[in-house]
């Protein structure tokens, strides 16, 4: 069984879970600390395009408007690089970046656009 839960606001959680054993003898409980980012937004009215994903390093960011902000987080929803370029083409080196998920918001004076990018160390 896989337990899934729905988060309706953004903030920092408490999750804990519980097992136990077949016969319920045995139990083991961890817990860990989530911070909660919003992912969907509403979507932006021209084609912001992020290349190469799953990306070893540099990733390009392109739009036909002049992207005013972009915003990296971690799967666990912590900032970790922002960029404001001005221009309709950007990159960022993810070179020093852990291998994983990130969130990329990517905003423009019209809206935001949400990626979901990965970060591998494969070539």
């Amino acid at each position: 069984m896989n337990p899934v839960y729905t988060y309706s606001e953004e903030g920092v959680f408490t999750v804990t879970l519980t097992t136990f054993s077949e016969d319920g003898v045995c139990s083991d409980q961890t817990s860990v600390e989530v911070d909660i980012i919003v992912v969907s937004v509403e979507e932006l009215t021209t084609d912001a395009r992020v290349w190469p994903n799953p990306t070893n390093g540099l990733v390009m960011f392109e739009s036909d408007e002049v992207i005013e902000n972009i915003e990296v987080y971690s799967i666990a929803g912590r900032l970790v690089e922002t960029i404001q370029p001005q221009l309709r083409f950007s990159t960022l080196n993810m070179q020093s970046f852990p291998e994983g998920t990130y969130v990329v918001k990517i905003a423009t004076a019209n809206g935001m656009k949400t990626v979901k990018l990965v970060r591998s160390l494969e070539e």
